[in-house]
């Protein structure tokens, strides 16, 4: 029996390729959103640094999901 059928799972949660809506929302995404909104409606370069399991990798895939590929090219290095 896999972890999905033990857990009644419908999709793999920790997939690699979530869909934005799979993703958590909260204030903390929320502000790490808007952060990332500024440096990219200013033309800025930034990092996204934090200890490990703090949802980074969350938020830069939200981040590339809502941004349009005619605005910016984001690069996203696991």
């Amino acid at each position: 029996m896999s972890y999905l059928d033990h857990f009644k799972f419908t999709r793999q949660p920790l997939s690699e390729h979530a869909s934005r809506d799979a993703l958590w929302n909260d204030s903390r995404m929320e502000e790490g959103l808007s952060r990332l909104n500024y440096l990219l409606g200013n033309g800025l370069d930034g990092w996204v640094t934090r200890a490990s399991d703090l949802g980074k990798s969350a938020l830069v895939r939200r981040f590339i999901q809502d941004c349009s590929p005619q605005v910016c090219d984001p690069q996203y290095c696991h």
